[in-house]
């Protein structure tokens, strides 16, 4: 057998091997509130597990609140409640920055869904700065959100927003370019959705 051919069956069993490799090393990562019910979770801040995780990892949430912001950083993961249907159980909430932020490289294998999203004020996406993120955002409540410029719930997702609440946010600011009190900027596709109560306000000076 000639050594072209056999550099060229190793570089095809290489190959196998990182596909192999990348398909089986991504890992399952929780998060809660440790020694609650008697259970034991990796983490019990949500961005110390998005940190943690690689792309095609797993972050199931326990049901509770959280009183945190998190940054996806880019990275393509799931970060789901451990029951996406019963979003109103699993809710993050801040104040005075976006609740979620993408920084926009995500791409579709991202999702973040199950959650409610709730009392993030910033100049943009108080609920949820996208960045332009191509991520899946799925059974959410975004509600109680507020912008001082554009998209009090979400701003820049370009990524499918699937079968959401997004209700009661604002976006109140003190010039003519305030848009968007529900969403602005938000160039995928949405389904499902309820969009409700939604207030943007400039306020003239």
């Amino acid at each position: 057998m000639s050594t072209g051919r056999i550099s060229n069956q190793l570089l095809f069993i290489t190959i196998i091997l990182l596909i192999f490799s990348s398909l089986t090393l991504s890992k399952t990562i929780t998060v809660g509130i440790n020694n609650a019910a008697g259970l034991d979770y990796d983490y019990e801040k949500i961005q110390l597990a998005i940190n943690a995780a690689h792309n095609g990892d797993t972050i199931i949430v326990a049901q509770g609140t959280y009183e945190e912001s998190i940054n996806f950083i880019g990275k393509n993961i799931t970060l789901t409640s451990i029951d996406p249907n019963a979003w109103n159980m699993t809710i993050i909430k801040f104040r005075n920055e976006s609740i979620i932020t993408f920084s926009g490289n995500e791409n579709e294998n991202c999702t973040l869904q199950g959650f409610t999203i709730r009392d993030g004020r910033a100049p943009n996406g108080g609920g949820i700065n996208g960045n332009g993120t191509k991520a899946t955002i799925r059974k959410c409540k975004i509600s109680n959100n507020n912008s001082d410029v554009k998209g009090g719930g979400l701003y820049n997702c370009d990524g499918m927003i699937d079968d959401c609440i997004i209700s009661d946010n604002r976006s109140v600011g003190k010039n003519t370019n305030t848009y968007g009190g529900g969403l602005y900027g938000c160039d995928g596709i949405i389904n499902n959705c309820i969009i409700e109560n939604a207030i943007y306000l400039p306020i003239l000076q």
